[in-house]
C-alpha cells in the first residue's frame, strides 16, 4: 500500500504508475491524480489560447505565433541548431526532436496559462513563419475542406523543415500530391536566400 501525495488516499501500488526514480519504484502520485491534473493543465492551455487566438485562428496557430513573436533571432538560432541537422545532399533541415505518426516534427510551445503547460505545434509552421512573416502561415484549423490552405513539403520530407522547401497550397492540391514523385526542389544556392538563413545552414555544416 502506498500514499498518494496528491489525494492523499491510502492505495494499492497499481493504481501507481511505475517510476525507478522513487525510492518505492512507484510515481508519487496515483494514475488518477495524473490524469486530473493532466486535464486541467489542458484546460487551462485552451483557455489561454482561446483567448489569444485571432478570429478564425486554431490554437494551435496561436500557439505557433504566441512563440515566433517572442523569439529573438538568436535564440531561433540557437533553436533551431539543437534541434536540426543539415543534409547537404538534399538541402533538408532535419528535425531531430519528436515526431508525429506522419514524420512531421513536433515541438511543444510553452504556454504561460495558469498551469504553465504547453501546446503541441509543428516544427516546420514554425520556420515558414520566422521567415515569410505569421500573416504567410495558413489559418487551417481542425475541420479541412478542399481549399483550406496548408503547408506542403517540396522535398517530400516531413521532417524537413527548411522554410525554401515549403509552399502553400490546397488541401485538394496536397491530398493529390501526397504519392506523386516530384523534381527535387532547387538547391539554395540557386533562390534568393536570405543571408539570415544562409548563416544558420553554415552554423549546420560546421557543427
Amino acid at each position: 500500500m502506498k500514499k498518494c501525495c496528491g489525494c492523499k488516499q491510502i492505495l494499492t501500488f497499481d493504481c501507481f504508475g511505475v517510476n525507478p526514480a522513487q525510492p518505492s519504484g512507484y510515481a508519487g502520485e496515483c494514475k488518477e491524480c495524473r490524469r486530473n491534473r493532466k486535464k486541467a493543465i489542458d484546460a487551462s492551455v485552451s483557455a489561454w489560447l482561446a483567448d489569444y487566438a485571432l478570429e478564425g485562428e486554431s490554437l494551435k496557430r496561436a500557439a505557433v505565433r504566441f512563440f515566433v513573436e517572442n523569439l529573438s533571432q538568436e535564440d531561433y538560432l540557437i533553436w533551431i541548431n539543437k534541434w536540426c541537422s543539415f543534409d547537404e545532399q538534399t538541402q533538408c533541415v532535419n528535425w531531430e526532436g519528436t515526431k508525429a505518426h506522419a514524420g512531421h516534427g513536433n515541438f511543444n510551445v510553452p504556454i504561460p496559462s495558469e498551469w504553465r503547460g504547453t501546446k503541441t505545434t509543428s516544427t516546420h509552421h514554425i520556420t515558414w513563419a520566422m521567415h515569410h512573416g505569421i500573416d504567410a502561415l495558413p489559418m487551417a484549423g481542425q475541420k479541412m475542406t478542399p481549399d483550406t490552405l496548408v503547408l506542403d513539403h517540396l522535398c517530400q520530407n516531413p521532417s524537413c523543415v527548411n522554410p525554401y522547401h515549403l509552399q502553400v497550397i490546397t488541401h485538394s492540391e496536397n491530398s493529390q500530391l501526397a504519392h506523386v514523385d516530384r523534381m527535387p526542389p532547387p538547391r539554395l544556392k540557386e533562390l534568393d536566400v536570405d543571408d539570415e538563413f544562409r548563416g544558420i545552414v553554415r552554423g549546420m555544416v560546421s557543427a
